[in-house]
């Protein structure tokens, strides 16, 4: 957190290689964020942490992959691409480090990928968010990370259908709020969960890095 603190942010867009993006529309995000490099000096917690997430994504969907290849075991709709394809890891984004600095700040209901980063093929692009929090939040501070969940997904998940009180109705999605807390991983398919960031009474900073797909090659017969 100290690390991320030190950290030049930029409103509602990326600076990378020196030369800032331009910003998203800010009735949509409000945060503060920037893109860094594993190899950042001076940041060697966040480098450490960097290289745990991009091996947990991996060992997730060498996971996906292994129970797709049982047909007793099955995957679900998060384990595949949009016609059952089975994932393969391609590649990942550098570590992006938001924060929303209170007063309000927020990020509006979205998909991290909704159009397939514009890749064709085999590549789909971020399929998995991996957030880390840097830090507690009170349920009091705001800034939950609110997920969507498909009904047919809640419908399958017990536990699932528990904690958003049975609400599967076919025509709605289920959601479920994740109070950040220092050191709590949450991942979820990029391409699929649309997620917000509720209105923050003070600030709240995580570190994202997602995981890149490509469809797994049909094996010859």
């Amino acid at each position: 957190a100290d690390e991320a603190a030190a950290l030049e942010l930029s409103p509602g867009g990326f600076v990378r290689g020196g030369q800032r993006l331009p910003p998203a529309d800010a009735s949509v995000r409000t945060d503060l964020v920037c893109t860094l490099r594993a190899s950042l000096r001076g940041a060697s917690a966040l480098a450490a942490i960097d290289g745990h997430l991009e091996q947990f994504g991996r060992d997730l969907l060498e996971q996906l992959e292994a129970a797709a290849e049982d047909p007793e075991e099955g995957v679900g709709p998060l384990g595949t691409g949009p016609l059952g394809e089975i994932l393969r890891y391609s590649s990942r984004s550098d570590m992006q480090i938001a924060c929303y600095p209170g007063r309000g700040s927020h990020y509006l209901p979205h998909l991290d990928n909704g159009d397939g980063d514009g890749r064709h093929g085999r590549d789909y692009g971020r399929v998995l968010t991996l957030i880390y929090y840097l830090h507690d939040m009170a349920p009091e501070d705001g800034g939950a990370l609110r997920l969507y969940l498909p009904s047919k997904v809640v419908c399958a998940e017990p536990a699932v259908a528990s904690a958003v009180g049975h609400n599967h109705l076919q025509s709605h999605s289920a959601a479920v709020d994740v109070i950040p807390r220092a050191g709590l991983l949450v991942a979820f398919r990029a391409d699929q969960i649309v997620h917000e960031v509720r209105p923050c009474a003070r600030a709240r900073t995580a570190a994202t890095v997602w995981i890149l797909a490509k469809a797994a090659e049909a094996r010859a017969e």
